[in-house]
């Protein structure tokens, strides 16, 4: 009765596991100095919590994108077991979201993770700032800045780029355009749900 036992936890647990490796075969995820890792490694960087605070410094046509990012983010909720809440204070945010202008950068998006830490072996964010560079998004039509944000809020939570399938984390714009993938997907949320 006992040799049964372990051996239906055993075949449970292999399920599992090849259930989630499965779901994370077309996922990349951000290791320390910016290394790209698999969510096995256990060097993938990822929120302490599951609720992060975050704030945005952006106001007009970005300030919209990054609020519409994070609410549809937050809708992948269910599945990626994730959320971000506005605090009552911008000093207790751990994720910012800003505006830039820099023409001779050759980005439109950037995630920086401002501050991390390693605890048992896990690695951690601190503090995450991501930027949406006006010198590109400024002649950007309304669903193409919703998506460039949508792509850096991915990056905020440890996501890499992946340009397997039409997801948010493809890593170039006009790729995200022309397959009009301007918020986050179930590919994307099964990519984050494997870390958290």
């Amino acid at each position: 009765m006992t040799k049964r036992i372990y051996t239906i936890v055993a075949v449970l647990l292999f399920a599992v596991v090849v259930e989630q490796e499965s779901k994370a075969l077309a996922c990349t995820y951000f290791g320390p100095g910016g290394s790209i890792v698999s969510p096995f490694s256990g060097t993938a960087l990822r929120w302490f919590y599951t609720s992060v605070p975050y704030w945005t410094t952006s106001t007009g046509s970005d300030g919209v994108a990054w609020e519409f990012a994070t609410y549809y983010w937050d809708q992948q909720t269910p599945t990626t077991g994730f959320d971000f809440y506005i605090p009552s204070s911008q000093g207790s945010a751990f994720i910012f979201l800003h505006s830039t202008n820099q023409p001779m950068a050759s980005w439109d998006g950037l995630a920086v993770d401002t501050d991390t830490m390693s605890y048992m072996g896990t690695n951690f964010f601190l503090q995450v700032d991501a930027f949406l560079n006006d010198a590109f998004t400024s002649g950007y039509s309304d669903s193409a800045r919703l998506g460039v944000a949508s792509h850096e809020v991915g990056h905020t939570i440890g996501l890499h780029h992946d340009n397997s399938v039409c997801q948010v984390m493809i890593g170039d714009t006009p790729s995200r355009n022309s397959c009009s993938s301007f918020t986050p997907n179930s590919t994307d949320a099964n990519c984050a749900a494997v870390i958290y």
